[in-house]
């Protein structure tokens, strides 16, 4: 064959630069095309430059080009390689335009080509066979092949794990024994297989679950999928076979859930419904019980407040969760019914709907409006009570008053020994009565929580001074040794308050004084060094003794501790006080109700020593006021000690005093002059005395009382100061005397005929010239807040009957400023 049409010169050119062309048949209509259909040669014709420069390279010997189309090609290469090189000169000819040349072995080669192609082909197909296996056998489902005839043909690997098997041939050999005889409906499985194979040829797609079962025996639960697909001309089935156990593990675990659920609301004591639309769809058995619902009913209905209830649902469309909110229902019978409910916004069913929750509360709330009964009827008896002691308190204190008042006045003049002991003695009784009248108070105060801490400066070693002196004499008159320890690191002052501190050690010292007849009673006052302030935060509390020894030879940092490496806070001190005596003691038993209420150590009959019993449990509860705590150590028959801890504030930081010896125990020498009256048998000294600043001499002083007795009791102790005294007998009469004279101070008794003493003090002050006027409430009410109701009503201080003489005398000075 020849190459002379032009057409036939233009393909090869286009051959020979690598261009798409037509299929061979087309090109070469002439060629022998026996071996390789024109589809085939078609399918390689994109590749046609590759094979140019392969003709090229095997042309000139060189067979290393392409090591996979010459795996495909070696055995032709021999036979086509002397073609090949005159085929290839042939074309180069032609490309330069000699078309002299005759292609002789076209022919040839081409059958040669299209044979190569054939196998090419075929190798390709077998590759694309082998990655579809791979795939198949790493697919994670059981993958089965059956023909129009449903035989099983092939397998995957999975197919051979899953079932427990060892190759394919024996899956595809026992496939029917690897199910039961029969499935879970009853029908046979061999023959429920085959119907299932065969609607899946005439409908192309069946899925269905199947009862399965490894080579072992062991149930496998599967889904089976199977689809028809075309492959070379012919269908075929294929069957997927997916494990359901875990599903059903899963679905089983899910319904145990909901059966345990289920029983857990139709056991549940609490009304449980769901709400979709407004009606009940599912309630408890409970609920429906207990409110009497039946079927699908309107939720509403149940509410004693259809609004209210309205306005709820409404809520939870908002907010999605309703927790704990007061309900009142009314049952099928129309009982009233105080619950909370619990409302959940959730789906149900592909439709909104609301859980609700309901708990009856109903005799809760009785029991709570009973015990607010029982708590309104608490508090007016604690105010009955109260009223009743400060009524009391003002009924004794008057008396009081006068007596302790007149004796004051008796002991300024002169008397003989005999006088002096006795109104001495009538004075000491009077003021041990006012002792226990206090304590009441105070622990009415603390039943009431009002006992206050005043915060004010004052010099800790002059209150410590006061309290020994207060003591001296009356320890040491009774024979015992009366010894002071008192640490010379002490502040000079502190911010506290000094008459509470004074207060828990009289009753200490009072207590050490009464049941000890012989020994000593022993005072101690320390600093104590912390790491944190009680009180301040939540931290522990730590306290560390300062070893005044040590100390004394060094430079103390006033911030930190050097020798215990702690660091508190310079701002704050701790003080330790103890009180120890050689008196009668106490057992185990009786230590541990010391502090309570009402109790003594001995509440026989026959007991020596008198007593409320309140004063220590006063004591420990001040202290603990003041951050600190107390303990008590006692041996019976051998003496007690109470050690107890305060901390205060310290106004100046670095301020301590200027003696640095170390701190020593002492026994307190008597004075010469306390010697001589010793001698003398006389009794005690005259009341201290308050002197008064010549300015205030002959001042104009309006006492307003209306007791006759408490009016001379006032107006000689002023008189003896040289002060003048007009008396108004109720709060009118005082209030028409102030129109008519100018006087300096007002002293207002509060429990008056008439106009009482707050009336009073307001009418009084809606005069321009009476604004500034010092009015000072002197009344026998000693209850917490009277102090401040006084001030409240326009008043500037107050002081308690019984009329102290020096407070008397210091307030006067205080209020009364020098023109």
């Amino acid at each position: 064959m020849s190459i002379t049409d032009k057409n036939e010169i233009t393909l090869l050119r286009q051959l020979l630069v690598g261009r798409n062309v037509p299929p061979l048949s087309e090109a070469f209509p002439n060629l022998a095309l026996d071996t390789a259909t024109d589809k085939d040669l078609s399918m390689t014709y994109s590749d046609l430059h590759e094979i140019r420069e392969i003709l090229r390279r095997f042309a000139g010997g060189d067979f290393d080009y392409d090591i996979t189309i010459r795996g495909v090609m070696a055995g032709y290469l021999k036979t086509l390689q002397a073609n090949l090189r005159h085929l290839a000169w042939q074309v180069e000819q032609v490309a330069i335009g000699d078309f002299s040349q005759r292609v002789d072995f076209m022919g040839n080669f081409s059958k040669a080509f299209n044979s190569m192609v054939t196998q090419l082909y075929d190798f390709r197909e077998r590759a694309a066979d082998e990655r579809t296996q791979i795939m198949l056998d790493a697919t994670p489902l059981c993958v089965t092949f059956w023909d129009e005839n449903i035989n099983l043909i092939d397998c995957n690997l999975e197919a051979v794990n899953l079932f427990g098997l060892r190759y394919k041939q024996e899956f595809i050999e026992r496939f029917h024994s690897l199910s039961p005889p029969q499935q879970p409906n009853g029908l046979d499985s061999k023959q429920l297989m085959h119907e299932k194979l065969r609607s899946a040829f005439e409908t192309g797609h069946v899925i269905c679950e199947w009862m399965h079962q490894t080579s072992n025996g062991d149930s496998l639960p599967s889904e089976i999928t199977l689809v028809r697909v075309e492959r070379k001309e012919v269908f075929i089935v294929v069957g997927y076979i997916r494990d359901l156990r875990e599903l059903k593990k899963a679905q089983q675990a899910l319904e145990q859930e909901r059966i345990l659920l289920l029983d857990v609301l139709n056991s549940s004591p609490v009304c449980f419904s769901i709400v979709v639309n407004g009606k009940i769809r599912y309630s408890t058995p409970f609920m429906q019980d207990f409110l009497g619902v039946n079927g699908e009913e309107e939720m509403l209905d149940f509410f004693q407040d259809k609004e209210f209830g309205r306005k709820l649902f409404e809520e939870l469309l908002e907010d999605k969760i309703i927790n704990w909110r007061d309900v009142s229902i009314r049952t099928k019978s129309g009982e009233p019914k105080e619950m909370l409910a619990n409302l959940f916004y959730s789906d149900y069913y592909e439709e909104k709907g609301a859980m609700v929750w309901l708990v009856d509360v109903t005799q809760m709330r009785n029991i709570q409006n009973d015990l607010q009964k029982a708590r309104d009827v608490a508090e007016d008896l604690a105010r009955v009570k109260s009223d009743f002691l400060a009524n009391m308190s003002h009924e004794i204190r008057t008396p009081m008053n006068a007596i302790l008042g007149m004796t004051s006045l008796i002991l300024n003049t002169n008397l003989d020994k005999k006088q002096r002991e006795f109104i001495l003695t009538m004075e000491k009784s009077a003021k041990m009565l006012l002792v226990i009248l206090n304590d009441i108070l105070d622990f009415s105060k603390l039943e009431a929580g009002n006992l206050t801490i005043d915060f004010t400066e004052f010099a800790l070693n002059k209150l410590i001074d006061s309290i020994v002196d207060d003591y001296r004499h009356e320890i040491e008159g009774k024979g015992l040794k009366f010894c002071v320890d008192v640490d010379t690191q002490l502040p000079e002052k502190v911010l506290g308050d000094p008459s509470r501190l004074k207060q828990i050690i009289d009753n200490l010292l009072s207590n050490a004084l009464k049941f000890t007849d012989k020994g000593s009673i022993t005072l101690c006052a320390k600093k104590l060094y912390l790491s944190k302030i009680p009180g301040m935060d939540s931290g522990i509390i730590k306290l560390i003794a300062k070893d005044s020894d040590k100390d004394s030879d060094q430079n103390t940092d006033q911030n930190t501790d050097t020798n215990k490496g702690n660091s508190y806070n310079k701002n704050f001190v701790s003080l330790e006080f103890s009180v120890a005596d050689t008196g009668i003691g106490m057992n185990e038993k009786q230590i541990r109700q010391l502090f309570t209420p009402f109790t003594q150590a001995d509440t026989s009959s026959t007991r020596q020593y008198g007593g409320t019993g309140l004063g220590l449990a006063i004591t420990k509860s001040l202290v603990e006021a003041m951050r600190g705590n107390i303990v008590c150590e006692s041996h019976y028959g051998k003496g007690t000690a109470f050690r107890f801890t305060v901390n205060l504030s310290l106004q100046n930081p670095d301020g301590i005093n200027n003696n640095t010896a170390a701190s020593i125990r002492v026994q307190l020498p008597k004075k010469k002059e306390d010697e001589a009256k010793a001698k003398k048998d006389d009794v005690a000294e005259k009341p201290p005395d308050v002197e008064i600043p010549d300015y205030l001499k002959g001042i104009l002083i309006l006492l307003v009382e209306d007791n006759k007795i408490n009016q001379l009791v006032a107006t000689e102790l002023l008189k003896r100061k040289g002060f003048q005294v007009d008396v108004a007998s109720n709060g009118k009469i005082a209030v028409e005397m102030l129109r008519l004279k100018d006087y300096k101070l007002v002293f207002m008794d509060i429990q008056m005929p008439e106009m009482d003493g707050f009336q009073a003090t307001e009418a009084i002050r809606k005069d321009p010239k009476n604004v500034n006027l010092p009015i000072l409430a002197m009344t026998a009410h000693a209850m917490t807040g009277y102090k401040e109701q006084c001030i409240a009503a326009g008043m500037n201080d107050h002081i308690t009957k019984p009329i102290d003489p020096t407070v008397l005398y210091e307030s006067i000075i205080r209020w009364v400023k020098k023109d």
